[in-house]
């Protein structure tokens, strides 16, 4: 008797896990916005797509998987994911979005066959998890990512930095020098809309604050340092 059953092939049987950066990010709000008014929703989708495209050009080593109000992110480098998430940050609040996430890095296992996608990740879970016990909007790093002693120089300007100190977490800088004072007009300007969610708009507007201030926003520990060398 003949099998005419396809012979199965593993999809995983040439891959290798390597280490990775991972981001999940939830963009606060689409969803109800997809069953509240579908076409305002994709939209805004759309402008937040194209924007987004733009810095894609310019950083092909970062690529994005969106579904929905979810946004997955992984690079082998982790300032260029940095990187990406601080652009990330500009074109969705531009969209007049908020964004929440997590970063982890570990193994990860990607793999595409015709139209699918297969991932195993130690560092899409860790970044799942990390954005599970946020309540803030902002995209916090998990603590046993290592920062780069550079990052945390005193010299540079909170603005500079990819990364801060905040509220005790690692978080990717939400402005840069190119969308500092505009971005957080745009905040006060949604806390005034929205004063439902005036919670977060006005921790927001506290972090910019910060972030406008002379405090470095560095890890305790780095100011200890500091101060022990100029003793």
């Amino acid at each position: 008797m003949i099998d005419d059953k396809p012979e199965q092939r593993d999809p995983f049987e040439h891959a290798s896990a390597e280490v990775r950066y991972a981001a999940f990010v939830d963009v606060l709000g689409f969803g109800a916005q997809v069953l509240n008014d579908f076409d305002s929703a994709f939209q805004t989708c759309r402008e937040i797509l194209n924007n987004w495209r733009w810095h894609y050009e310019f950083s092909p080593d970062v690529p994005a998987r969106i579904y929905s109000d979810a946004i997955l992110l992984t690079a082998k480098n982790l300032g260029q994911l940095i990187g990406a998430i601080v652009t990330l940050n500009m074109v969705t609040l531009k969209g007049d979005c908020l964004i929440r996430g997590g970063v982890g890095s570990g193994r990860h296992i990607e793999v595409s066959e015709g139209d699918n996608v297969y991932v195993v990740s130690e560092a899409l879970t860790k970044a799942v998890q990390l954005e599970k016990g946020i309540e803030w909007p902002c995209v916090a790093l998990c603590k046993d990512i290592n920062i780069p002693s550079h990052w945390w120089d005193l010299r540079l300007r909170n603005i500079q930095r990819g990364v801060l100190y905040f509220d005790d977490l690692i978080i990717v800088n939400p402005l840069n020098i190119y969308w500092g004072h505009a971005a957080q007009a745009r905040v006060r300007q949604l806390a005034d809309a929205y004063p439902k969610h005036r919670a977060e708009y006005d921790w927001l507007l506290r972090l910019t604050e910060a972030i406008f201030s002379d405090s470095p926003l560095v890890p305790p520990w780095i100011m200890e340092q500091n101060n022990n060398a100029k003793q």
